[in-house]
């Protein structure tokens, strides 16, 4: 019934397929930048505004600014080169957040940032969606994607034609009813015929597009069918009366993040656990044709550690680039292939839940080593505090290495074993020498934010050697541990677990075990019996102990003297 042609390369076109199939409603297309991410959303929306009269779409982004700078900028290019003319949509309201085509089809463009004011996303439930593109996935809440899959349903529509007077006697079949576009699919561009790396015998096609020469392999034809209702001749005109159906579709567009595109995309994929309805369509740079090759190449020189290069180059979602990330991905996975050699004092780290949606889990360490991790169902104090003295007679636990995160009713717990507990929001301890040179004390803002401290100062130590199952949660949730931006506040501080969660989806508990391990190098500084940088020595106990009480007494005698010299004035 209509006919257009576009040019796409092998993964764009994979995924408008996985967009209009029967079986996918939710799609996370991207990886690698420079991938046209935008460009891929701003053909799909052009053919979903054209094929469905009376439908109505969503395209969001976390900035409104950005969203009309890039991907709706990039949506209007779309449709001048391949479907209409200027006049051929129409824009309803100046700032750009509400166009209508003139076959009433409509695009709701909305800003989708987190707002107090409005927590639950309310304004995307203004409107029924047909579908919905999410672009730069990586910065938004996963709530957007649940609000939007409430208001996306399978809809139905129709629309009137009018048709030559000879189709009257034409069955169905004969007349087509579908909406249909070409695709070329792009092997390679050039700007230079010489720099064609592709045999002869595969191109299909040459088209000079954006100032290249577009070398085409094959051609592939996606048809969206209609359904004829009726015909009937109006004042010697012949009207078909057309119906259509789409199942409903969330599209996200990203580059490499850790919230719900690694949590509910990208690992389940890696893991080949996504369910059915699902598809993750991974991209690199060089599944772009039409990339510029020098920026390959400025990635390429890049150092392969280079988180950068990393997410940028290859599309790796198991790197971060946040400016105020506390820990890098290298030294996470370091802490799973590392071997370990050194003390082994037992310790218990214990997360306690009483009858709750969560079991206990207990962490069992060889110093910085965990060999163990136990996991206790649904259980009453009682009950886990046998499992835990278990655990300790087992491993000749000493009582004051056994840790509890302490939460309300866990004081009864503590009681009960006489063990130590741990209070994240409490005041953070100070080194011992800060007793009486308040200049040594460290400006944390409570003892959690400083616990995730000494793990980035000591997690080149750590071991992990148990339970690979949780390798990747553990990995996904020390990269969301971000330093908090202060103002007019010299203490450090982290991002609030609360943000953690809505980034991660779930509660960042073994993020919170692991740091909950350093308490006792904490503790040990602040009885003056290491300092912070003394444990990666070689020293003996004996040796770090006389220089921390040397250090401290040169300190203590020079602090004396320029309080003395002050008196004198």
């Amino acid at each position: 019934m209509v006919k257009n042609t576009l040019l796409a390369s092998e993964k764009q076109f994979k995924a408008i397929q996985c967009f209009f199939n029967d079986e996918t409603e939710d799609i996370l297309f991207g990886g690698a930048a420079r991938w046209w991410k935008s460009e891929t959303i701003g053909m799909i929306l052009a053919i979903c505004l054209s094929a469905f009269p009376g439908s109505s779409w969503l395209l969001a982004r976390t900035v409104l600014a950005d969203l009309k700078a890039t991907t709706l900028n990039t949506f209007y290019n779309v449709i001048r080169r391949f479907w209409y003319d200027e006049k051929s949509y129409r824009d309803k309201i100046r700032d750009e957040r509400h166009i209508e085509f003139i076959n009433k089809s409509k695009l709701y463009v909305i800003q989708v940032n987190l707002e107090p004011w409005d927590p639950e996303f309310d304004r995307i439930w203004s409107y029924w969606y047909s579908g919905g593109f999410l672009d730069e996935g990586q910065q938004m809440s996963n709530k957007v994607r649940e609000v939007l899959s409430g208001r996306l349903s399978e809809l139905d529509g129709s629309f009137q034609t009018e048709v030559p007077i000879e189709y009257k006697d034409y069955t169905e079949e004969q007349i087509q009813p579908w909406w249909e576009v070409e695709f070329k699919i792009v092997g390679q561009t050039v700007r230079d015929e010489k720099e064609c790396t592709l045999n002869k015998d595969d191109i299909l096609e040459e088209i000079l597009d954006w100032g290249r020469i577009c070398y085409i392999v094959r051609k592939e034809m996606l048809r969206i069918p209609y359904k004829l209702m009726k015909s009937e001749i109006i004042k010697n005109k012949l009207i078909h009366t057309y119906s259509w159906n789409f199942k409903g579709c969330t599209f996200t567009g990203c580059n490499p993040g850790t919230n719900f595109t690694r949590s509910e995309f990208y690992r389940p994929w890696k893991q080949e656990q996504l369910p059915s309805y699902m598809e993750f369509i991974p991209s690199k740079v060089g599944d772009n044709p039409w990339v510029d090759i020098k920026y390959i190449e400025r990635l390429e020189r890049l150092p392969d550690s280079s988180i950068r290069k990393q997410r940028l180059l290859y599309g790796n979602f198991d790197f971060d680039d946040s400016p105020n990330i506390l820990y890098d991905s290298n030294t996470i996975e370091g802490m799973f292939t590392r071997e370990y050699q050194g003390d082994t004092t037992p310790f218990l780290i214990v997360d306690a839940a009483r009858l709750g949606k969560d079991g206990t889990e207990i962490w069992y360490f060889e110093w910085l080593h965990l060999k163990d991790i136990i996991t206790i169902p649904k259980a009453d104090l009682v009950t886990q505090a046998n499992k835990i003295e278990t655990l300790q007679a087992k491993f000749a636990v000493p009582i004051d290495n056994i840790l509890i995160d302490e939460i309300g009713v866990w004081w009864g717990l503590v009681d009960m074993l006489g063990c130590k507990w741990f209070i994240g929001n409490t005041q953070a301890i100070h080194p011992y020498s800060a007793k009486l040179l308040k200049y040594k004390k460290r400006n944390y803002a409570n003892l959690r934010t400083q616990a995730f401290y000494y793990l980035q100062k000591y997690m080149s130590l750590i071991t992990i050697t148990t339970d690979n199952d949780k390798k990747e949660q553990i990995i996904e949730e020390l990269l969301t541990v971000k330093e908090k931006d202060v103002v007019n506040d010299s203490k450090l501080q982290i991002v609030p677990k609360s943000d953690m969660k809505e980034e991660l989806w779930h509660s960042p508990d073994l993020a919170d075990m692991i740091s909950m391990r350093m308490y006792y190098l904490i503790k040990e500084h602040s009885n003056g019996n290491i300092s912070e940088e003394d444990i990666i020595n070689s020293k003996s106990q004996k040796e770090i102990d006389q220089d921390e009480l040397l250090k401290f007494l040169i300190e203590w005698e020079e602090e004396e003297k320029k309080e003395l010299d002050l008196s004198v004035y």
